[in-house]
């Protein structure tokens, strides 16, 4: 519902804060809800006739009650997306304010344009601001009206103007550069230490990849060339983000579960549990779906629809797991250590940092 709601406020409050409504002339509102429909709908109509549920599920549980409840345990302080805002936009998080500042001023042809853009992002912004769920991801769509007037607001920049917005990126990449030698000081375990230690080196290279980027922008815009120094700290700025999210593998042995399925046997046919929480990587390395145990959380539609795929509590699954001839559980070591405190019938076939994933042992 979100890609009709977001268009239609932005188009309905710039008519009404401009008074122009001669947009409405142009848009091929017939047609263009037809292929709309004709895209969407089909989807959603096998999978509303495959399960009876699923229309209040998806379009009331999770648009309505997921916008306006606070239910989902995602919910943020209003101003939650400030920050991600500022840091989204870097390098360009200045220009995209001071683009913004002047864009309902702006004079000429592109007035429209830019008042447009400027109701566009306000919507965004605003509208999953209020929101009882957040999530850093939702503003995305505010970042393309938020480009083009920065596009713009750069092609109209004089020199001086330009060198200011430069210097202030160089000054941001070099704390950038500074701030990287703490990051191993976050931690939350010393499983993480050397992760964040690895993370650190390559935040560190993105950092200087950036600052180099910065100053030799500055260069080319003193020596008038503007278009070459954007491109250059355009290009700075894109390694380094690349290089930024490519350093994120460094906790790949914490995070994902590839490391911790590789160390399985086959198994296709014995049961496998989840206790108590639901890694989402690990079905998809498995290859198969797992029996959930204790656990809901946004899986409980499903669960609901289809009881047989969870167990209620731990110790309904022990009673279960007692009679199974084979089986597999996954778990952390907490769940494991009560369970061992049980004794059951148990043995340790894989495990990682956090997690354990555990065989029924053979009864005489």
């Amino acid at each position: 519902l979100v890609s009709l709601v977001l268009p239609a406020a932005s188009l309905i409050i710039y008519s009404l804060a401009s008074r122009d409504f001669t947009a409405w002339r142009r848009l091929y509102l017939g047609q263009g809800l037809l292929l709309f429909l004709a895209i969407a709908a089909p989807w959603h109509i096998a999978v509303g006739l495959a399960n009876p549920d699923f229309f209040h599920f998806y379009f009331i549980h999770e648009h309505f009650e997921r916008f306006l409840t606070k239910g989902h345990g995602r919910y943020q302080p209003w101003w939650y997306f400030l920050p991600v805002l500022v840091a989204g936009a870097l390098p360009w998080t200045l220009v995209m304010g001071e683009a913004l500042a002047r864009a309902w001023r702006s004079a000429g042809e592109a007035l429209a344009a830019k008042r447009f853009l400027l109701v566009w992002t306000a919507v965004v912004f605003c509208f999953f601001s209020v929101s009882g769920s957040k999530l850093a991801s939702y503003i995305l769509p505010m970042f393309a009206p938020l480009a083009l007037l920065a596009g713009d607001f750069l092609a109209r920049s004089e020199r001086r103007q330009l060198i200011t917005h430069l210097s202030l990126a160089a000054l941001t990449a070099a704390i950038a550069l500074g701030l990287s030698t703490a990051v191993p000081g976050f931690a939350r375990d010393p499983v993480q230490q050397q992760p964040m230690a690895q993370y650190a080196l390559w935040l560190g290279g993105a950092a200087a990849l950036w600052l180099a980027g910065s100053a030799a922008a500055l260069v080319l815009a003193w020596r008038g060339r503007s278009r070459a120094a954007l491109l250059a700290l355009a290009a700075a700025t894109l390694f380094g983000g690349m290089g930024t999210l490519l350093g994120h593998e460094s906790f790949a042995y914490t995070s994902s579960s590839y490391y911790l399925a590789r160390q399985l046997p086959p198994a296709p046919n014995a049961p496998f549990y989840s206790l108590r929480m639901y890694d989402q990587t690990l079905p998809f390395y498995l290859g198969r779906s797992l029996t959930l145990v204790e656990y809901r959380d946004e899986l409980s539609f499903g669960l609901d629809s289809e009881p047989d795929k969870g167990i209620a509590t731990v110790a309904a699954f022990s009673q279960r797991w007692r009679q199974d001839p084979e089986a597999y559980a996954f778990m952390n070591e907490e769940t494991y250590q009560e369970l061992e405190r049980e004794q059951l019938p148990m043995q340790i076939v894989a495990r990682d940092a956090h997690r354990i994933v555990v065989k029924k042992l053979s009864t005489p």
